[in-house]
Protein backbone atom coordinates (compact mmCIF):
# COMPACT_ATOMS: atom_id res chain seq x y z
CA UNK A 1 0.00 0.00 0.00
CA UNK A 2 1.49 3.29 -1.16
CA UNK A 3 1.66 5.89 2.10
CA UNK A 4 -0.64 8.37 1.55
CA UNK A 5 0.84 12.24 1.33
CA UNK A 6 1.88 14.42 3.99
CA UNK A 7 -1.73 16.43 5.19
CA UNK A 8 -3.63 15.84 2.28
CA UNK A 9 -6.40 17.44 2.55
CA UNK A 10 -4.05 20.44 4.60
CA UNK A 11 -6.38 20.36 7.49
CA UNK A 12 -5.43 21.14 11.09
CA UNK A 13 -6.53 19.48 14.57
CA UNK A 14 -9.07 21.34 16.03
CA UNK A 15 -8.70 23.85 18.83
CA UNK A 16 -10.49 21.94 21.28
CA UNK A 17 -7.93 19.00 20.43
CA UNK A 18 -4.97 20.36 21.60
CA UNK A 19 -4.95 20.48 25.27
CA UNK A 20 -4.66 16.56 24.77
CA UNK A 21 -1.37 17.19 22.73
CA UNK A 22 0.16 18.50 25.37
CA UNK A 23 -0.35 22.30 24.03
CA UNK A 24 1.56 21.89 21.29
CA UNK A 25 0.72 22.31 17.41
CA UNK A 26 -0.09 18.31 16.43
CA UNK A 27 0.44 18.62 12.93
CA UNK A 28 -1.75 17.61 9.90
CA UNK A 29 -4.42 15.22 9.82
CA UNK A 30 -2.98 12.08 7.65
CA UNK A 31 -6.25 10.05 8.72
CA UNK A 32 -10.23 10.84 10.13
CA UNK A 33 -12.81 8.25 10.39
CA UNK A 34 -15.94 7.67 12.57
CA UNK A 35 -17.26 4.70 13.70
CA UNK A 36 -19.80 2.88 11.61
CA UNK A 37 -23.00 3.18 11.91
CA UNK A 38 -23.38 -0.22 13.26
CA UNK A 39 -22.24 1.12 16.34
CA UNK A 40 -25.31 2.73 17.22
CA UNK A 41 -27.34 -0.96 17.64
CA UNK A 42 -24.08 -2.94 18.72
CA UNK A 43 -23.80 -0.59 21.38
CA UNK A 44 -27.68 -0.43 22.67
CA UNK A 45 -27.91 -4.01 22.55
CA UNK A 46 -28.07 -4.24 26.31
CA UNK A 47 -30.83 -1.68 26.72
CA UNK A 48 -32.76 -3.14 23.82
CA UNK A 49 -32.94 -6.46 25.52
CA UNK A 50 -33.52 -5.45 28.43
CA UNK A 51 -36.18 -3.39 27.16
CA UNK A 52 -37.80 -6.65 25.53
CA UNK A 53 -37.64 -8.48 28.59
CA UNK A 54 -39.82 -5.47 30.85
CA UNK A 55 -42.44 -5.66 27.98
CA UNK A 56 -42.52 -9.74 28.23
CA UNK A 57 -42.61 -9.50 31.71
CA UNK A 58 -45.60 -6.84 31.23
CA UNK A 59 -47.35 -9.07 28.66
CA UNK A 60 -47.29 -11.92 30.81
CA UNK A 61 -48.54 -10.32 33.38
CA UNK A 62 -50.90 -8.62 31.68
CA UNK A 63 -52.15 -12.01 29.95
CA UNK A 64 -52.53 -13.46 33.58
CA UNK A 65 -55.03 -11.18 34.68
CA UNK A 66 -56.77 -11.41 31.40
CA UNK A 67 -56.09 -7.73 30.30
CA UNK A 68 -53.67 -8.10 27.48
CA UNK A 69 -55.94 -7.55 24.66
CA UNK A 70 -56.70 -4.02 26.50
CA UNK A 71 -53.38 -2.72 26.60
CA UNK A 72 -51.18 -4.60 24.45
CA UNK A 73 -51.30 -1.74 22.29
CA UNK A 74 -50.20 0.66 24.75
CA UNK A 75 -47.06 -1.80 25.81
CA UNK A 76 -45.70 -2.00 22.83
CA UNK A 77 -45.99 1.73 21.77
CA UNK A 78 -44.23 2.31 24.51
CA UNK A 79 -41.60 -0.20 23.97
CA UNK A 80 -41.54 1.29 20.57
CA UNK A 81 -40.73 4.78 21.67
CA UNK A 82 -37.91 3.57 24.40
CA UNK A 83 -36.50 1.55 21.88
CA UNK A 84 -36.43 4.85 19.49
CA UNK A 85 -35.43 6.96 21.76
CA UNK A 86 -32.40 4.58 22.87
CA UNK A 87 -31.50 4.55 19.63
CA UNK A 88 -31.48 8.05 18.86
CA UNK A 89 -29.74 9.29 21.19
CA UNK A 90 -26.76 6.41 20.84
CA UNK A 91 -26.58 7.99 17.41
CA UNK A 92 -25.84 11.36 19.20
CA UNK A 93 -23.35 10.04 20.73
CA UNK A 94 -22.05 8.09 17.63
CA UNK A 95 -22.04 11.03 15.59
CA UNK A 96 -20.28 12.89 17.68
CA UNK A 97 -17.45 10.56 17.55
CA UNK A 98 -14.09 11.21 16.04
CA UNK A 99 -10.56 9.15 15.38
CA UNK A 100 -7.97 10.70 13.59
CA UNK A 101 -3.98 10.21 13.01
CA UNK A 102 -1.92 13.43 12.53
CA UNK A 103 1.30 14.15 11.85
CA UNK A 104 2.37 13.58 15.53
CA UNK A 105 -0.60 11.82 17.21
CA UNK A 106 -3.19 8.98 17.37
CA UNK A 107 -6.29 10.63 18.67
CA UNK A 108 -9.84 9.66 19.09
CA UNK A 109 -12.43 12.42 20.32
CA UNK A 110 -16.03 11.69 21.89
CA UNK A 111 -18.92 13.56 23.73
CA UNK A 112 -21.87 15.14 23.32
CA UNK A 113 -22.23 17.89 26.08
CA UNK A 114 -18.33 17.80 26.85
CA UNK A 115 -16.05 16.97 24.93
CA UNK A 116 -13.01 14.25 25.95
CA UNK A 117 -10.38 13.08 23.96
CA UNK A 118 -7.28 10.46 24.44
CA UNK A 119 -3.83 11.03 22.61
CA UNK A 120 -0.78 9.01 21.98
CA UNK A 121 2.06 10.25 20.65
CA UNK A 122 3.61 8.23 17.47
CA UNK A 123 6.80 7.77 18.43
CA UNK A 124 4.82 5.87 21.06
CA UNK A 125 2.83 3.56 19.59
CA UNK A 126 4.20 -0.17 19.15
CA UNK A 127 1.27 -2.45 19.06
CA UNK A 128 -2.12 -2.02 17.00
CA UNK A 129 -4.51 -4.53 17.91
CA UNK A 130 -7.72 -5.71 15.75
CA UNK A 131 -10.36 -7.06 18.65
CA UNK A 132 -13.73 -8.45 16.85
CA UNK A 133 -16.81 -9.54 18.99
CA UNK A 134 -19.01 -12.32 17.40
CA UNK A 135 -21.52 -9.39 16.72
CA UNK A 136 -18.59 -7.03 14.90
CA UNK A 137 -17.53 -9.92 13.21
CA UNK A 138 -21.02 -10.49 11.58
CA UNK A 139 -21.67 -6.37 11.02
CA UNK A 140 -18.12 -6.36 9.61
CA UNK A 141 -16.65 -4.37 11.84
CA UNK A 142 -14.36 -4.25 14.56
CA UNK A 143 -12.05 -2.31 17.39
CA UNK A 144 -8.75 -1.15 16.66
CA UNK A 145 -6.52 -0.53 19.91
CA UNK A 146 -3.00 1.29 19.95
CA UNK A 147 -1.58 0.15 22.68
CA UNK A 148 2.35 1.16 24.27
CA UNK A 149 5.57 -0.79 24.06
CA UNK A 150 5.95 -4.04 26.10
CA UNK A 151 2.32 -4.25 27.86
CA UNK A 152 -1.18 -4.89 26.22
CA UNK A 153 -2.59 -1.80 27.72
CA UNK A 154 -4.47 0.16 25.15
CA UNK A 155 -4.44 3.79 25.58
CA UNK A 156 -6.21 4.83 22.44
CA UNK A 157 -9.10 2.59 21.12
CA UNK A 158 -11.14 3.08 17.91
CA UNK A 159 -14.55 1.24 18.45
CA UNK A 160 -16.72 -0.24 15.93
CA UNK A 161 -15.12 0.62 12.51
CA UNK A 162 -16.16 -0.45 9.51
CA UNK A 163 -13.60 -2.80 7.20
CA UNK A 164 -11.15 -3.10 9.83
CA UNK A 165 -8.96 -5.04 8.66
CA UNK A 166 -8.25 -2.84 5.61
CA UNK A 167 -7.88 -0.07 8.31
CA UNK A 168 -4.87 -2.06 9.56
CA UNK A 169 -3.10 -2.08 6.99
CA UNK A 170 -3.96 1.21 6.19
CA UNK A 171 -2.83 2.81 9.66
CA UNK A 172 0.30 0.68 9.87
CA UNK A 173 1.54 1.86 6.46
CA UNK A 174 0.54 5.40 7.60
CA UNK A 175 2.03 5.44 10.94
CA UNK A 176 5.59 3.94 9.58
CA UNK A 177 5.13 6.54 7.33
CA UNK A 178 4.74 9.38 9.31
CA UNK A 179 7.79 8.07 11.66
CA UNK A 180 9.74 7.62 8.65
CA UNK A 181 8.86 11.45 7.47
CA UNK A 182 11.94 13.90 7.99
CA UNK A 183 10.64 16.93 10.02
CA UNK A 184 6.97 15.00 11.09
CA UNK A 185 7.77 16.80 14.70
CA UNK A 186 8.11 13.63 16.39
CA UNK A 187 10.54 14.28 19.25
CA UNK A 188 13.95 11.90 20.11
CA UNK A 189 12.95 11.32 23.13
CA UNK A 190 9.36 9.98 22.62
CA UNK A 191 10.70 8.09 19.86
CA UNK A 192 12.39 6.50 21.55
CA UNK A 193 10.25 5.57 24.05
CA UNK A 194 11.82 7.91 26.27
CA UNK A 195 10.84 10.97 28.46
CA UNK A 196 7.88 13.17 27.36
CA UNK A 197 8.31 16.80 28.40
CA UNK A 198 11.89 18.40 28.40
CA UNK A 199 13.46 14.60 29.43
CA UNK A 200 14.75 13.18 32.83
CA UNK A 201 17.80 15.61 32.06
CA UNK A 202 16.72 19.15 30.38
CA UNK A 203 16.64 22.21 31.75
CA UNK A 204 13.44 23.12 32.90
CA UNK A 205 12.12 26.89 32.74
CA UNK A 206 11.65 28.77 35.85
CA UNK A 207 8.49 28.03 36.87
CA UNK A 208 7.90 25.18 35.82
CA UNK A 209 6.99 22.01 38.15
CA UNK A 210 9.09 19.10 37.15
CA UNK A 211 6.81 15.93 36.54
CA UNK A 212 7.79 12.85 38.25
CA UNK A 213 6.35 9.14 37.85
CA UNK A 214 5.89 6.88 40.60
CA UNK A 215 6.34 3.03 39.76
CA UNK A 216 6.44 0.10 41.88
CA UNK A 217 4.55 -3.14 42.28
CA UNK A 218 1.31 -3.51 44.29
CA UNK A 219 1.55 -2.84 47.75
CA UNK A 220 4.40 -1.62 47.56
CA UNK A 221 3.42 1.43 49.33
CA UNK A 222 3.93 3.88 45.84
CA UNK A 223 1.05 6.50 47.63
CA UNK A 224 2.96 6.62 50.79
CA UNK A 225 5.97 7.81 48.71
CA UNK A 226 3.68 10.40 46.80
CA UNK A 227 2.54 11.59 50.08
CA UNK A 228 6.39 12.05 51.01
CA UNK A 229 7.03 14.55 48.18
CA UNK A 230 3.43 16.10 48.95
CA UNK A 231 4.68 17.20 52.52
CA UNK A 232 8.14 18.41 50.47
CA UNK A 233 5.62 20.83 48.50
CA UNK A 234 4.92 19.18 45.50
CA UNK A 235 1.10 18.23 43.87
CA UNK A 236 0.02 14.87 43.90
CA UNK A 237 -2.30 13.72 40.85
CA UNK A 238 -3.56 10.40 41.70
CA UNK A 239 -4.81 8.48 38.66
CA UNK A 240 -6.57 6.05 40.93
CA UNK A 241 -9.07 8.54 42.56
CA UNK A 242 -9.57 10.31 39.07
CA UNK A 243 -10.67 7.36 37.63
CA UNK A 244 -13.25 6.97 40.39
CA UNK A 245 -14.01 10.34 40.33
CA UNK A 246 -14.63 9.87 36.52
CA UNK A 247 -16.70 6.98 37.18
CA UNK A 248 -19.74 8.96 39.68
CA UNK A 249 -19.87 11.44 36.51
CA UNK A 250 -23.53 11.21 34.82
CA UNK A 251 -22.35 10.74 31.57
CA UNK A 252 -19.68 7.94 32.13
CA UNK A 253 -22.61 6.13 34.45
CA UNK A 254 -25.08 6.15 31.26
CA UNK A 255 -22.54 5.34 28.93
CA UNK A 256 -21.19 2.43 31.32
CA UNK A 257 -24.96 1.26 32.00
CA UNK A 258 -25.61 1.86 28.19
CA UNK A 259 -22.79 -0.84 27.61
CA UNK A 260 -23.09 -3.32 30.47
CA UNK A 261 -26.76 -2.99 32.12
CA UNK A 262 -27.73 -2.47 35.08
CA UNK A 263 -26.18 -5.11 36.85
CA UNK A 264 -22.76 -3.02 37.28
CA UNK A 265 -24.40 -1.12 39.99
CA UNK A 266 -24.32 -1.50 43.28
CA UNK A 267 -26.94 -1.12 45.95
CA UNK A 268 -26.27 2.76 46.27
CA UNK A 269 -26.99 3.17 42.90
CA UNK A 270 -23.30 4.50 41.85
CA UNK A 271 -20.95 2.62 39.39
CA UNK A 272 -19.85 -0.77 41.41
CA UNK A 273 -15.89 -0.82 40.46
CA UNK A 274 -15.65 -4.69 41.36
CA UNK A 275 -18.38 -5.24 38.79
CA UNK A 276 -16.68 -3.25 35.92
CA UNK A 277 -13.51 -5.28 36.62
CA UNK A 278 -15.32 -8.69 35.96
CA UNK A 279 -16.49 -7.23 32.75
CA UNK A 280 -13.04 -6.13 31.44
CA UNK A 281 -10.56 -7.80 33.35
CA UNK A 282 -10.37 -10.79 30.78
CA UNK A 283 -11.98 -8.99 27.89
CA UNK A 284 -9.26 -6.84 25.80
CA UNK A 285 -12.63 -5.45 23.89
CA UNK A 286 -14.43 -4.31 26.89
CA UNK A 287 -11.53 -2.81 28.68
CA UNK A 288 -10.50 -0.79 25.77
CA UNK A 289 -13.69 0.77 25.86
CA UNK A 290 -13.19 1.72 29.66
CA UNK A 291 -10.12 2.81 29.05
CA UNK A 292 -10.70 5.12 25.87
CA UNK A 293 -13.79 6.64 28.38
CA UNK A 294 -12.25 7.11 31.46
CA UNK A 295 -8.89 7.78 30.06
CA UNK A 296 -9.61 11.16 28.36
CA UNK A 297 -11.23 12.36 31.86
CA UNK A 298 -8.26 11.29 33.85
CA UNK A 299 -5.71 12.97 31.50
CA UNK A 300 -7.82 16.11 31.59
CA UNK A 301 -7.52 16.11 35.14
CA UNK A 302 -4.14 15.94 35.47
CA UNK A 303 -3.41 18.60 32.50
CA UNK A 304 -5.61 20.72 35.28
CA UNK A 305 -3.55 19.99 38.05
CA UNK A 306 -0.44 20.66 36.31
CA UNK A 307 -1.83 23.94 35.43
CA UNK A 308 -2.76 24.52 38.95
CA UNK A 309 0.69 23.74 39.98
CA UNK A 310 2.52 25.78 37.48
CA UNK A 311 0.37 29.10 38.89
CA UNK A 312 1.14 28.14 42.50
CA UNK A 313 4.75 28.05 42.11
CA UNK A 314 4.94 24.31 43.02
CA UNK A 315 8.10 22.56 42.20
CA UNK A 316 7.07 19.02 40.93
CA UNK A 317 3.76 17.36 39.93
CA UNK A 318 3.49 13.88 40.77
CA UNK A 319 1.77 10.96 38.85
CA UNK A 320 0.56 8.33 41.38
CA UNK A 321 -0.57 5.80 38.35
CA UNK A 322 -1.13 2.01 38.87
CA UNK A 323 -0.41 1.38 35.53
CA UNK A 324 2.68 4.39 34.58
CA UNK A 325 4.34 2.37 31.96
CA UNK A 326 1.56 0.17 30.55
CA UNK A 327 -0.15 3.17 29.33
CA UNK A 328 2.86 5.12 28.30
CA UNK A 329 2.52 7.81 31.69
CA UNK A 330 6.41 7.57 31.70
CA UNK A 331 6.42 9.69 28.28
CA UNK A 332 4.96 12.78 30.22
CA UNK A 333 7.51 12.70 33.05
CA UNK A 334 11.11 14.19 33.43
CA UNK A 335 11.99 11.61 36.19
CA UNK A 336 10.64 8.09 36.96
CA UNK A 337 10.77 6.48 40.74
CA UNK A 338 10.48 3.26 41.36
CA UNK A 339 9.01 2.08 44.98
CA UNK A 340 10.55 -1.69 46.10
CA UNK A 341 9.17 -3.83 49.31
CA UNK A 342 9.62 -7.46 50.41
CA UNK A 343 6.90 -9.01 48.29
CA UNK A 344 5.52 -10.77 52.50
CA UNK A 345 5.34 -6.76 53.20
CA UNK A 346 3.41 -6.35 49.79
CA UNK A 347 1.26 -9.19 50.46
CA UNK A 348 0.50 -8.11 54.12
CA UNK A 349 -0.56 -4.60 53.12
CA UNK A 350 -3.31 -5.73 49.94
CA UNK A 351 -4.58 -8.60 52.63
CA UNK A 352 -5.60 -5.79 54.79
CA UNK A 353 -6.41 -3.16 52.83
CA UNK A 354 -8.08 -4.64 49.83
CA UNK A 355 -8.78 -8.40 51.16
CA UNK A 356 -6.87 -9.90 48.86
CA UNK A 357 -4.54 -13.08 49.19
CA UNK A 358 -1.67 -14.23 47.44
CA UNK A 359 -3.91 -15.85 44.30
CA UNK A 360 -5.12 -12.42 44.37
CA UNK A 361 -1.79 -10.51 43.82
CA UNK A 362 -0.22 -12.87 41.51
CA UNK A 363 -3.12 -12.95 38.94
CA UNK A 364 -3.23 -9.30 39.33
CA UNK A 365 0.61 -8.87 38.95
CA UNK A 366 0.55 -11.06 35.82
CA UNK A 367 -0.92 -8.58 33.80
CA UNK A 368 0.78 -5.54 34.72
CA UNK A 369 4.63 -5.41 33.53
CA UNK A 370 7.36 -7.39 35.51
CA UNK A 371 8.50 -5.53 38.16
CA UNK A 372 12.35 -6.18 37.09
CA UNK A 373 11.45 -4.39 33.93
CA UNK A 374 9.86 -1.33 35.80
CA UNK A 375 12.64 -1.13 37.89
CA UNK A 376 15.12 -1.10 34.96
CA UNK A 377 13.13 1.97 32.94
CA UNK A 378 12.95 3.76 36.23
CA UNK A 379 15.61 6.87 37.07
CA UNK A 380 15.55 6.35 40.59
CA UNK A 381 15.12 4.02 43.25
CA UNK A 382 13.03 4.50 46.83
CA UNK A 383 12.77 1.15 49.44
CA UNK A 384 9.41 1.61 51.94
CA UNK A 385 10.58 -1.34 54.43
CA UNK A 386 7.63 0.25 56.74
CA UNK A 387 10.04 3.06 58.42
CA UNK A 388 8.46 6.23 57.52
CA UNK A 389 10.97 8.19 58.64
CA UNK A 390 13.94 6.66 56.53
CA UNK A 391 11.27 7.11 53.55
CA UNK A 392 10.08 10.72 53.73
CA UNK A 393 14.49 11.63 54.24
CA UNK A 394 14.78 9.04 51.32
CA UNK A 395 11.67 10.71 49.49
CA UNK A 396 13.42 14.39 49.97
CA UNK A 397 17.01 13.46 49.09
CA UNK A 398 15.80 12.12 45.33
CA UNK A 399 13.26 15.33 45.19
CA UNK A 400 16.13 17.45 45.58
CA UNK A 401 18.24 15.55 42.98
CA UNK A 402 15.60 15.77 40.40
CA UNK A 403 14.87 19.28 41.02
CA UNK A 404 18.79 20.19 40.59
CA UNK A 405 19.07 18.00 37.18
CA UNK A 406 15.84 19.19 35.78
CA UNK A 407 17.20 22.79 36.40
CA UNK A 408 20.49 21.75 34.64
CA UNK A 409 22.90 21.59 37.65
CA UNK A 410 22.51 18.11 38.74
CA UNK A 411 24.86 15.49 37.81
CA UNK A 412 24.88 13.81 34.58
CA UNK A 413 22.77 10.65 34.74
CA UNK A 414 21.22 8.92 37.61
CA UNK A 415 20.31 5.45 37.30
CA UNK A 416 18.19 3.36 39.66
CA UNK A 417 21.21 2.44 42.01
CA UNK A 418 20.79 7.05 42.86
CA UNK A 419 17.84 5.41 45.92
Amino acid sequence: MTNPPANPAGQRVPRELLPWVRGADAGGVRLKLRPSAWAVVLESVTSLVVLALVAGLVAIALAAWGRWGAYAGAVLMYLALAAGARLAWQGVVVACRRYMVTDRYVLRVAGVFSRSAASLPIGRVQHVVLHRTLLERLTGTGTLGFATAGTGGIEVAWVTIARPLARVREVRALLEGVRMSPGDGVSEGAAAGGPGPGGAGSSRGRGVPVVIGVAGGIGSGKSEVARAFADAGCVVSDSDRSAREALDRPDVRATLIGWWGQGILGANGRIDRKRVSAVVFGDPAQRARLEGLVHPIVRQSRAELIAQATGAGAPGVVIDAPLLFEVGLDAECDAVVFVDAPRGLRLARVRETRGWDESELARREKVQLPLDAKRDRSDYEIVNDADPERLRAEARRILDQILAKARGNGPASAGPDAG
